[in-house]
């Protein structure tokens, strides 16, 4: 009994954490097939354009000093689907013109 008093903090401490992780698994994931239908669009931020260094050129065997350092920073935007379609109209209900 002496060891499970002298021990209990390190055992509050994993028993919160297994509670922590149990909540993130069960409620913090998501759903990939979901997500990965819908169409989507990447667009590059914050570009910036500058020569390579004199090491890069010299390992890719650039002669004509025409290697570019990119660095950017990518947003991806995920178009959701469209509203769900409205009610059908009852059978022998007249239809509205257009």
């Amino acid at each position: 009994m002496r060891w499970v008093r002298g021990h209990r903090r390190v055992g509050a401490c994993v028993a919160l954490f297994a509670l922590a992780l149990q909540l993130v698994l069960s409620f913090g994931h998501i759903h990939l097939a979901d997500i990965a239908s819908l169409p989507r669009i990447v667009v590059p931020q914050d570009v910036i354009l500058s020569a390579a260094t004199p090491a890069a050129q010299k390992l890719l065997a650039d002669t004509a000093g025409a290697l570019l350092l990119a660095e950017f920073s990518i947003r991806t935007f995920v178009k959701s689907a469209g509203p769900p379609p409205g009610p059908k109209p009852a059978v022998g209900a007249p239809r509205a013109r257009s």
